[in-house]
């Protein structure tokens, strides 16, 4: 199993979402300028920064696995990480 190569494509797919997630935040910021602020907002706010968190903590748990060696331990976490990083945002994304 290449572990470097599912790495980068992991990090690939954080990567798109890393972008959707700053669109968001730009979306919200330039409605919020637009429009001001309600209790909506506060909501967006604290499920974007959630997101923000999510993203960045599986980030760098994919980035630090994808420059170390091939060892049984890499691949478990790199299952983890398809199940609770990608599997998981792909759900939330539906919700």
């Amino acid at each position: 199993m290449n572990i470097k190569l599912i790495g980068k494509v992991f990090l690939f797919y954080f990567g798109l979402l890393a972008l959707f997630i700053i669109a968001c935040w730009i979306k919200y910021i330039y409605s919020l300028n637009l429009y001001g602020g309600e209790m909506g907002d506060v909501i967006l706010l604290f499920g974007l920064s959630l997101a923000t968190i999510y993203l960045t903590i599986f980030t760098i748990w994919t980035y630090r696995i994808t420059i170390k060696s091939d060892t049984r331990a890499i691949r478990i976490q790199l299952f983890l990480i398809f199940l609770f990083g990608i599997c998981l945002s792909v759900i939330f994304f539906f919700l």
